[in-house]
C-alpha cells in the first residue's frame, strides 16, 4: 500500500498497480488514514474489473473459467459468468445451479446465519426432516458403538423428556429437531445450571444430547450438532475409599441382627459387584455347583463370572435352602431398589452413624458435600484387596466388569476360570460374614499403582 503528499499539495496521492496498469490517483483526503482507506477500496475496485476484463475475453484459464468448466462438466451446461465478480457471487451461482434458487450470502454475518439459510433452502427442497417427538425412538433404534443397558435408557430418556418439556415451555413454535441451534442449546443448559444441578448430573445431560444428536443428525438435516460447542463443567472428583479390616468389623457388628443386610453386604465385599446388581441377583445367575456368579451387569450389559468360594458359598447354600422358591436372592431389596435406587444406600448411611464412620466430607466448590464411604465403597475394597494381593489386573477387571467393551475385551481374554478363582481365594476368609478373623496385615494401606488405575477406571 503506497499513499503519499507530494509537496505543497493537502492531500494524499495514491500509486498502485492492477493487471500490469499503474493508477495514480488524488484521494482526495488530508488524514492518512482516510487516504488509506481509499486506496484499498480503489484498488479491490480495479483488481474487479481486470478480472471480470480477463474473463469476457478469455485471455487465460481463470478461477472463473476453471468454475465454468467444472459446472460445465457437472451439470452439461453452459453458464454466464459475466455476473461473477468475486468468489462469493460464484458461490451463489453454483447454489442457484444446485438448488434452483437465487442465494444472497452476503447477507450472511456469521456461521449461524450460513446454517440457518442452509436450513431454509433444505426445508424449499421439501427434504424429509424429523420431528422431535419422533427423535428419541429413531435414537434407540439406530446403532451406537456401546449398548445401553434398560436401566441406562430409562434415566436417557427422563434427560430427553425434560428437555422437549423446556421446548414445548420455551420455544413452542419448534416442531423440527434442525431448528435446534446452538442459542437454544446454550439457553437450555443455562436453564440446567441455574437449577444448580450437581456437576455430574449437568454433564451426564449434555452427554446424552450431544449423543442424541449426533447418532440422528444424518436423519434430521443437522449440519452442526447444537450441543457441540457448549462446554462441560469441570467437576472436582473425589473418589472412594475403600474400607479398612477394622471398618468392616464396625459395619458386621452394626448390621449383626440384621440377617439380609448383612448377607447382602457379605456379597458385595466378596464379589465386587454394584448395588443394582447385587439387589437384583437371582438365584438362576448362582450355580452354586460350580461354585460361580454369571450376570449380566446393569450399567454396562456385560456378562461377568465371579467365582463364590469359602464362607460366601456356605451362606448361599444356607440361604437357599431357607427358600426354594424365591426367584431373587433379596426379593424384598429387589422391590424396594426397583421403587427407589438409592433407598438402600440411604438405608446404608445410617448403619455407617452406628459404625462410627464418617461417608462424607466437604469439597470446595460443591453445595453438596462428596460421599467417600457408601454401598459403592465394597466394590473397591474388592479391587483394593485382589491389588494388595497382587492379583493381575487383567484378572480382577474379568470380574469387575470393565464399562469400555475394547478394553474389556483385551483383559478378558486373558483371565481364564482358573485365574478368577485364585483371585477370590486370595481375599481374607474373615474379610466380612465369616469367622477367620485374620484379615490385612496393618499397615497395607498404600495403594499400588494397578489398584488406583483400577479404581480411576471404574
Amino acid at each position: 500500500m503506497a499513499v503519499f503528499k507530494p509537496a505543497k499539495n493537502q492531500c494524499y496521492y495514491t500509486n498502485f498497480q492492477v493487471g500490469g496498469k499503474r493508477y495514480v490517483v488524488n484521494t482526495g483526503h488530508a488524514h492518512k488514514d482516510k487516504a488509506e482507506a481509499f486506496e484499498r477500496n480503489l484498488r479491490d475496485q480495479k483488481r474487479l474489473e481486470h478480472r471480470r476484463a480477463r474473463s469476457e475475453k478469455h485471455v487465460a484459464v481463470t478461477e472463473l473459467e476453471a468454475i465454468e468448466q467444472a459446472l460445465r462438466k457437472a451439470t452439461g451446461r453452459t453458464l454466464d459468468l459475466s455476473q461473477v465478480t468475486d468468489a462469493v457471487s460464484a458461490i451463489e451461482l453454483v447454489c442457484q445451479v444446485q438448488t434452483g434458487q437465487r442465494l444472497d450470502l452476503r447477507a450472511c454475518q456469521t456461521t449461524d446465519d450460513f446454517i440457518r439459510l442452509a436450513h431454509r433452502i433444505k426445508r424449499k427442497q421439501d427434504l424429509p426432516r424429523l420431528p422431535i417427538q419422533e427423535a428419541w425412538s429413531l435414537y434407540l433404534q439406530l446403532p451406537k458403538r456401546r449398548r445401553q443397558s434398560d436401566q441406562l435408557q430409562k434415566r436417557y430418556s427422563s434427560y430427553w423428556t425434560d428437555f422437549r418439556a423446556w421446548l414445548e415451555t420455551e420455544q413452542p413454535g419448534f416442531a423440527y429437531v434442525d431448528e435446534i441451534d446452538q442459542r437454544t442449546a446454550e439457553l437450555y443448559m443455562g436453564s440446567l445450571d441455574a437449577k444448580r444441578l450437581s456437576v455430574r448430573t449437568y454433564n451426564a445431560r449434555l452427554m446424552l444430547l450431544r449423543h442424541v444428536f449426533t447418532i440422528t443428525g444424518s436423519h434430521a438435516g443437522i449440519l452442526e450438532n447444537p450441543f457441540g460447542a457448549v462446554s462441560m463443567q469441570q467437576l472436582d472428583t473425589v473418589s472412594r475409599e475403600d474400607f479398612s479390616p477394622k471398618q468392616l468389623s464396625a459395619i458386621e457388628k452394626a448390621v449383626a441382627d440384621d440377617t439380609d443386610m448383612r448377607r447382602f453386604l457379605m456379597i458385595l465385599c466378596h464379589t465386587g459387584l454394584r448395588t443394582g446388581d447385587a439387589a437384583t441377583l437371582k438365584w438362576s445367575e448362582c450355580d452354586l455347583a460350580e461354585g460361580q456368579i454369571n450376570r449380566r451387569l446393569q450399567k454396562t450389559n456385560q456378562l461377568v463370572n465371579i467365582p463364590v468360594l469359602g464362607g460366601l458359598r456356605t451362606e448361599l447354600e444356607a440361604m437357599r435352602k431357607e427358600d426354594k422358591d424365591a426367584t431373587f436372592l433379596f426379593p424384598h431389596f429387589a422391590e424396594l431398589h426397583a421403587r427407589d435406587s438409592s433407598a438402600l444406600g440411604k438405608r446404608f448411611e445410617k448403619i455407617l452413624v452406628e459404625a462410627k464412620i464418617e461417608g462424607r466430607k466437604k469439597v470446595r466448590g460443591r453445595r453438596r458435600q462428596a460421599s467417600i464411604y457408601d454401598l459403592h465403597s465394597f466394590r473397591h475394597t474388592f479391587a483394593a484387596i485382589c491389588g494388595r494381593h497382587r492379583v493381575p489386573i487383567a484378572v480382577v477387571q474379568s470380574i469387575l466388569g470393565h464399562k469400555d467393551e475394547k478394553t474389556t475385551a483385551i483383559y478378558q481374554r486373558h483371565a481364564t476360570k482358573a485365574d478368577r478363582v485364585a483371585a477370590v481365594k486370595t481375599i481374607p476368609a474373615g474379610l466380612f460374614g465369616g469367622t477367620d478373623r485374620r484379615a490385612l496385615p496393618a499397615g497395607q494401606r498404600q495403594r499400588s499403582r494397578q489398584q488406583t488405575r483400577m479404581e480411576r477406571a471404574e
